[in-house]
């Protein structure tokens, strides 16, 4: 077996805010090894929170089936 084509997949990657602010610079080196995946990506171009890691709240919140 033989894969000829197509020469790549298109695919989307999404990497959630919670891990950008928990792995920052080590995230942001993984992503520069796949320039063809994360086009465009520049390093530095993110904005952390002060605080590593996920960031919560103390509000409670009610869904719309009234679960908390």
């Amino acid at each position: 077996m033989e894969f000829k084509n197509p020469k790549y997949i298109p695919c989307r990657i999404v990497i959630s805010w919670p891990l950008w602010n928990t792995y920052r610079e080590k995230l942001e080196r993984i992503v520069m090894r796949y320039p063809l995946i994360f086009r465009g990506f520049k390093v530095g171009s993110i904005h952390y929170d002060e605080k590593i890691g996920v960031l919560g709240s103390n509000e409670e919140r009610i869904d719309v089936f009234g679960c908390k």
